[in-house]
């Protein structure tokens, strides 16, 4: 096979990196962190390269739900049969041609967990040292739901990885079950925090818009207790906006049964380019996740970072990045009263208000930026490559 042209500013020392998960478009939490590693300049000393799980096939988002839904079941060789079908080809031929030091996979659970799996492993056969970058929202729910054969692959899939990378310590402690401390980390998201600097015209603005954002709806995401809580809103601030971004893949636009007045309230746009969503922070007088399951959101990140207020669920990760009343609001999920109360709050204080959205927005730029993820992932890199465990051991 041709080999490919070396990317500029190649060298014989460089460490060769490549980066599989998947790409925007179409968006996405993983996407959006895949997009944001790929665009680091790390200098002449580390190269990296995508390879795309979608760009082989480019499934429809339905195909992708119908994966999930099949892998989910299936044993072990059931679905290595499977990605082998789709994938496995693919991603032989990438290891060929750019011959990585490092291959960092990106995934989540089911489909994008059983993809991942086998991926490691010919990694490993191919010389490659394997980071498993671990994004799920519901890792741990959907490893308590696999048959006892399936959590036994699923341990053998982890103990394969040269590196087992958490977004926060909540899922470190989940993960040191499996793997040891030697090869487990912690990496929490970043974003490009200048992308979001648009100033704060929402803020004051009327009717007062009350943003959500999700690149698929999805029930775990905590809507449907957004949508209950409008008429409390509306009672009080009967102008309030909702703004629903995203894919409505539940279709909770056509089956919710809801009177006029809270029809009316919501605007479901769809899904938005990041242009689009980052206007549609800077016009939010809040941003809320009311979410069942969660990593660490990028969504969250980037609406703190444009300096809009969150409320968000106590869940995962989340409470490491927002501290209850001092850069943002925190309920338990479910909780539909605490979510009213919350948001009645921000639309009714502008002072507190804008007292949140500045501290959310400087924990971020201090926190979470992608200028500090450029000096941890070059460590990781080097680490790895040179054999030693994590920063931890």
């Amino acid at each position: 096979m041709k080999k490919k042209e070396e990317p500029v500013g190649m060298s014989e020392s460089s460490i060769r990196v490549l980066v599989v998960g998947p790409h925007p478009p179409p968006t996405g939490g993983i996407a959006t962190v895949v997009r944001n590693v790929l665009s680091i300049d790390f200098g002449s000393n580390i190269e990296t390269r995508l390879f795309d799980v979608r760009e082989f096939k480019r499934p429809s988002n339905v195909v992708y739900r119908v994966l999930n839904r099949i892998s989910s079941r299936l044993p072990p060789s059931g679905v290595w049969a499977l990605v082998t079908r789709y994938l496995l080809c693919a991603f032989r031929e990438a290891l060929a041609d750019y011959q990585p030091h490092v291959v960092h996979i990106h995934a989540s659970h089911g489909y994008g967990f059983w993809s991942a799996a086998p991926m490691m492993q010919v990694a490993k056969a191919a010389g490659a040292k394997v980071i498993f970058h671990s994004h799920g929202s519901s890792m741990d729910v959907f490893y308590d739901g696999l048959s006892s054969s399936a959590q036994a692959y699923y341990r053998r899939c982890l103990a394969r990885a040269d590196l087992v990378i958490a977004l926060s310590e909540a899922w470190y402690g989940w993960f040191s079950q499996f793997v040891t401390e030697t090869q487990l980390d912690v990496l929490p998201n970043c974003i490009d925090w200048s992308k979001f600097q648009r100033g704060n015209p929402g803020r004051v603005a009327a009717p007062p818009k009350v943003l959500f954002v999700g690149v698929m709806f999805g029930a775990r995401k905590g809507i449907h207790d957004l949508i209950a809580v409008v008429p409390q809103v509306l009672d009080v601030h009967p102008d309030a906006r909702f703004v629903l971004v995203g894919s409505d893949d539940e279709e909770v636009e056509m089956t919710m049964q809801v009177d006029a007045r809270t029809r009316a309230a919501l605007d479901f746009t769809g899904n938005l380019d990041q242009e689009g969503v980052a206007q549609a922070y800077a016009d939010a007088t809040c941003f809320v996740l009311p979410a069942y399951h969660e990593g660490m959101p990028m969504v969250m990140l980037e609406s703190m970072a444009a300096g809009a207020p969150n409320i968000c669920t106590a869940i995962n990760a989340i409470p490491e990045v927002i501290t209850h009343e001092q850069n943002g609001l925190l309920l338990e999920p479910g909780d539909q009263d605490a979510l009213a109360a919350h948001i009645l709050r921000l639309l009714g204080d502008a002072a507190f208000r804008e007292k949140i959205g500045e501290a959310g927005r400087d924990f971020i730029e201090e926190r979470h930026n992608l200028a500090r993820q450029q000096g941890w992932l070059s460590e990781i890199y080097t680490r790895i490559t040179e054999g030693r465990g994590s920063r931890r051991s």
